[in-house]
Order: structure tokens, then C-alpha cells, then sequence
């Protein structure tokens, strides 16, 4: 499944968010989605019922956002957030990285903070879940950063761009 996303005006936020669908197999559109408000793409579930959403609520910061699950076969918006739990709903970062487990059941997003902190947000795409791992790495460069996970998927690697390794963390898999 291939999810294309209508570019933003970058004048703010939009009114309307527009998705489609398209299979891989015949090019053909499957289904367009049309959303209130201001959102972005961020997963698929292996299943491809689920699509998950980042949605921008907050004009002034850009950088905020609230993860939300679109049930594809029912075409609802879910109203509940999906939020790691200890978190508040809405987070805040910049994504600089992603690595996705072979079927697409864990997504994993490296953030950078504008403090220079930085997190891993876990999406169990299946269970509609999530898990936040913050790191100790701290930086004001993390913009070359790539995430790469283990061969047996315990692991995740944050390495430099020249390949360095910089941290690991254990996943929630």
C-alpha cells in the first residue's frame, strides 16, 4: 500500500488534509481520504486496515503533534490518541531518522528536541499502540543521524552518518 499525502501550503495549518490510497500491485487507488485539519502520514499496519496519521494542532509550534489511527475498512478518524503510556497526548520533536521492522509491526522514529534532547517513538502498528524511549544522547546536530535495528529486531541503533555507533536501545518488541 502506497499512502501519498497533499502537500502543505507552509502558510500554516490547513483546513484539509488530503490522502489516497493506491495499491503497489495495480497503481489504482484504493481509497481517498480527506481529513479536517492539518495531517501528515507516519505508518500502515501490516494488515493495511489501520493507517496512522500525524496531526498538527498548534499554529505556533510547528513541531507539536498527536499520533492518530485511521480505521481504513469502517473510514473513521479514531478519536483516542494513541499514546505511550506516561506520556501526555501531545509530543513534540522534529523526525530526523526511521527504521521499520521487515513487516511494518514496530516503526521506529528518532525525534530531536530543540533542547537537544532526543526520543525513539515506538508504533506497534498491529496493536495500535506506542512506547516512547528516550535517549541519553544528547546533540544539536542529530540531522544525520539514521536509526538501523538488529537482524533479530531487539535492537536499535542510532549511528552518525558516517556510521558510527552513537547509542543502542533495547526495543519493545
Amino acid at each position: 500500500l502506497l499512502v501519498l499525502v497533499q502537500q502543505g501550503s507552509f502558510q500554516g495549518l490547513r483546513q484539509e488534509s488530503k490522502l489516497l490510497l493506491v495499491s503497489t500491485r495495480t497503481l489504482k487507488v484504493q481509497k481517498a481520504i480527506s481529513l479536517r485539519g492539518e495531517f501528515g502520514f507516519d505508518a500502515v499496519s501490516p494488515d493495511r486496515k489501520t493507517v496512522y496519521v500525524i496531526e498538527h494542532r498548534n499554529s505556533s509550534n510547528l513541531n507539536e503533534y498527536i499520533v492518530r489511527a485511521y480505521d481504513v475498512p469502517r473510514g473513521t478518524l479514531l478519536a483516542r490518541p494513541i499514546v505511550a503510556k506516561d506520556e501526555g497526548v501531545s509530543m513534540a520533536g522534529y523526525p530526523i531518522a526511521r527504521a521499520t521492522t521487515t513487516r511494518g509491526a514496530w516503526v521506529y522514529t528518532l525525534y530531536w528536541r530543540g533542547d537537544g534532547t532526543t526520543f525513539v517513538h515506538a508504533l506497534a502498528t498491529a496493536e495500535r499502540r506506542a512506547v516512547c524511549l528516550d535517549l541519553t544522547w544528547k546533540t544539536q546536530n542529530a540531522w544525520q543521524s539514521r536509526l538501523s535495528l538488529s537482524p533479530n529486531g531487539q535492537k536499535l541503533f542510532v549511528r552518525d552518518q558516517a556510521g558510527n555507533l552513537i547509542t543502542a536501545v533495547s526495543t519493545p518488541a
